[in-house]
């Protein structure tokens, strides 16, 4: 080694963090966005059950109101209370 012309050392460690934190956050992100995906498709299916539930509650409470109505006409009136 020459103490006239000495080698020139580079550093790059700061290179290498910036470049890693750098893929750290994206790592970080595409992990948030993989979590709201996945959280918005459940959220999704439970509203379409939740709709489907409804649809069936209402279909259930208007064929009862129908069996009701024949059940009130085929009554004698002795029985009805006004």
């Amino acid at each position: 080694m020459s103490y006239r012309n000495p080698q020139i050392i580079v550093d790059r460690s700061a290179e290498i963090w910036a470049s890693n934190v750098g893929t750290i956050g994206n790592i970080f992100a595409n992990t948030i966005d993989t979590y709201l995906a996945a959280k918005n498709k459940a959220n999704a299916e439970n509203k379409k059950q939740i709709d489907a539930y409804q649809i069936l509650t209402n279909e259930t409470d208007l064929y009862n109101a129908e069996l009701a109505k024949k059940a009130s006409k085929d009554l004698p009136s002795s029985v009805i209370k006004k």
